[in-house]
């Protein structure tokens, strides 16, 4: 009889929690459990950065993070699902090119990357 795996569940729950981060999760596969719970594999590209995690739960039920192969051992959930925020933020987000401030895609209005309050005051300026 097959095992669940214990790890892999819990972090695929943690991932659903974090709006967008799902589309940025690139090659997910199952780590079988041995001496711990299992956990996951994966990449998060937006197709210019790509950053290799493994990600699993160890018996303590904490988890040992595995960034391009360093390893950042007994994280807790809050630690894991803050990773996961902060890639979201970092790859899902650009910055308008006239006052720097940090918008969303759908905040920006054209290439050259402009927010649409610039845009707007662009235009008033004709």
């Amino acid at each position: 009889m097959d095992s669940i795996n214990k790890g892999a569940r819990a972090l695929t729950e943690l991932m659903d929690e974090v709006p967008g981060f799902g589309v940025l999760v690139k090659n997910r596969e199952e780590v079988k459990p041995t001496k711990d719970h299992g956990g996951l594999k994966f990449h998060v590209s937006n197709g210019k950065s790509r950053i290799d995690y493994k990600i699993i739960l160890n018996f303590y039920d904490f988890y040992d993070i595995y960034i391009n192969d360093e390893l950042f051992a007994n994280s807790g959930v809050g630690d894991v699902v803050n990773l996961f925020k902060w890639l979201t933020d970092r790859f899902n987000s650009t910055y308008c090119i006239l006052c720097k401030n940090k918008m969303t895609p759908k905040d920006l209005k054209e290439d050259p990357k402009v927010c649409i309050k610039c845009w707007d005051d662009l235009g008033e300026e004709e």
